[in-house]
């Protein structure tokens, strides 16, 4: 990690542009926050100028796991971009560090304000879904797809990844036509939970792993169909929009085009983020084909 991530020891610089594909900085920043020497950690946010519903999910995770080994952990909110500082309030950051604080929100997008889950709920799966296609007409089973793989996710993270709990978040902006969404958790990842199959236990490389994951029928468990990251695979190549997956050592970046990028410091779990723009039409799996599969 370059020094002008870390200000001291126990403070961390986060970089300006906090998205998805800083995966390097940030799973590093995750790590070595988690394993420094120091009693308090402060994750700076001040110069961030950007914000999305996977850097809310990742600041509360990180918070989370510091708070959870018996350390103080201070969260520096962005200061100098009135953008970054509405994101941080409007996706519920500062909402969930000190839940006394105001719950007056920016009207600019409408947002599901990131959550902790504490077990699958299909209510919140089923607002989240609304909040994505609420813009999209004459898209019925588009909705219905959608939500189903969002509930599929969330019901992996418990059980493939092994985790008590998983973090969600999404948000759309109508005046850009574009919607957001990330599911994250830090459980065993998919690369140990698909090795845990023998079926695929001689995947050895991080990103085959991940990458086989969000094909069909692909599950660590045998009996299980494996098709919530199909279906979100399926929405991302055939429209405009962007599919994430980054677990372990491995980032995979899907649309019209599969990308791959190799981490030197792993996540520990899985994040799942998509991108829709909601000016297009959609084609997708019809609901005949995928309540089927």
């Amino acid at each position: 990690m370059k020094k002008k991530y870390l200000k001291s020891p126990g403070h961390f610089v986060l970089p300006a542009d906090l998205k998805i594909s800083r995966a390097p900085v940030l799973t590093s920043i995750f790590d070595k926050a988690l394993h420094c020497a120091e009693k308090t950690i402060v994750i700076d946010a001040s110069n961030v100028w950007w914000i999305s519903p996977f850097t809310a999910c990742w600041l509360t995770a990180l918070w989370d796991k510091i708070r959870a080994i018996g350390k103080t952990c201070k969260i520096i909110p962005p200061s100098f971009h009135d953008n970054a500082r509405n994101q941080f309030l409007g996706l519920g950051i500062e909402q969930y560090l000190n839940p006394e604080a105001s719950q007056t929100l920016p009207k600019r997008f409408s947002t599901f304000p990131v959550r902790k889950l504490i077990e699958p709920n299909y209510p919140l799966a089923g607002q989240v879904t609304r909040i994505l296609t609420e813009k999209l007409r004459g898209v019925e089973n588009f909705h219905k797809a959608l939500h189903f793989a969002i509930r599929e996710i969330i019901e992996n993270a418990f059980e493939h990844g092994q985790t008590d709990h998983c973090y969600m978040c999404a948000y759309s902006v109508p005046n850009k036509q574009i919607v957001r969404l990330c599911i994250l958790d830090t459980g065993i990842g998919i690369p140990q939970s698909m090795r845990s199959n023998r079926r695929y236990s001689q995947l050895t490389d991080d990103l085959d792993v991940v990458e086989r994951s969000s094909e069909y029928g692909v599950s660590s468990k045998a009996e299980d169909r494996g098709i919530g990251l199909y279906l979100l695979r399926d929405v991302a190549e055939k429209n405009e929009a962007e599919l994430t997956v980054l677990s372990g050592t491995a980032k995979i970046d899907i649309s019209q085009k599969v990308k791959r990028t190799r981490l030197n410091t792993p996540f520990p779990g899985t994040a799942i983020k998509l991108m829709l723009k909601t000016r297009r039409e959609f084609y997708y799996i019809d609901v005949a084909d995928w309540e089927a599969l």
